[in-house]
């Protein structure tokens, strides 16, 4: 299997960093894990061909891990996919799918299909809310998901374990430190953990590439991340062979980053960048 990042920043807008998403690729198929902003070009970047991936699974809800997949859909569409696009993701999946391609994106589809310039064909989505278990699977591949502490609101979130030959990856999407993830993400050749570290913050109480004032003054206590003590001993008790860092909330520091992580692992901590692939 192969890991590339696609993605690795926060919802603070970055020309390094573009929004939450990384691609699983077995056996040539790419598996997609969220779709923040710039995925699609970012799948081109690395390679990957737009056109013949088939499976997107979303973490959560949150707009900087989804919102490029309506563009994903009718670039692919436009550009000749003929096939259902599948995507799965918790409560709130369905829902998302419709209100983008049968309502907001519905002027714009009917254009196009009555005028005879774009067959229907290729614009299905078949959208899917999916709880723990396994999620979906084919002849060389399997995803499993759990729920995670992040997003509780009507909705919840999941990290996803994408499994194929004896070997593993695992996504955490956005959560706090919990139980589920561990087992989750045990024996896993390779973790992809988000981390919560902003020398900005605890300077100015600002993350970076945010105005002042546009967070509350306790915006560290109330957001649900992991910090990267945290991340850390997770990764130790999971017994994964290599840690990823992603969802990367500042390009300062990086080392102090790494250092902090491996005081509670001695295994492998990369810090994540776009585009990085990694093979197991």
């Amino acid at each position: 299997m192969r890991l590339v990042l696609l993605g690795t920043g926060v919802p603070s807008l970055s020309l390094r960093r573009h929004g939450a998403s990384q691609a699983v690729i077995v056996d040539g198929e790419a598996l997609v894990i969220d779709c923040g902003h710039g995925s699609t070009l970012q799948m081109m970047r690395a390679g990957i061909d737009p056109l013949h991936v088939r499976h997107v699974f979303l973490t959560h809800h949150h707009y900087d891990h989804t919102v490029d997949l309506a563009h994903f859909v009718l670039s692919t569409w436009i550009t000749g996919r003929d096939f259902p696009l599948k995507v799965y993701g918790p409560t709130g999946t369905e829902m998302m799918a419709e209100a983008l391609f049968d309502r907001a994106f519905s002027i714009d589809i009917r254009a196009r299909t009555s005028r005879g310039t774009q067959r229907r064909r290729g614009i299905q989505v078949k959208a899917q809310d999916i709880d723990e278990g396994e999620v979906a699977s084919a002849g060389a591949w399997r995803v499993s998901a759990v729920r995670v502490d992040h997003l509780a609101e009507g909705t919840f979130s999941v990290g996803y374990r994408v499994e194929s030959g004896g070997k593993a990856i695992v996504v955490s999407g956005d959560t706090r430190p919990c139980r589920g993830l561990v087992e989750l993400g045990r024996g896993a050749d390779i973790l992809v953990h988000e981390v919560f570290f902003s020398p900005e913050l605890e300077e100015s109480g600002v993350p970076a590439g945010r105005r002042p004032g546009s967070v509350s003054p306790d915006f560290a206590q109330k957001v649900r991340h992991t910090k990267p003590e945290e991340v850390g001993a997770i990764a130790r008790e999971a017994g994964v062979k290599r840690l990823v860092l992603s969802h990367l909330w500042s390009d300062r520091d990086l080392d102090q980053l790494r250092a902090l992580v491996k005081k509670q692992f001695d295994g492998e901590v990369v810090v994540g960048e776009d585009l990085m692939a990694f093979d197991c």
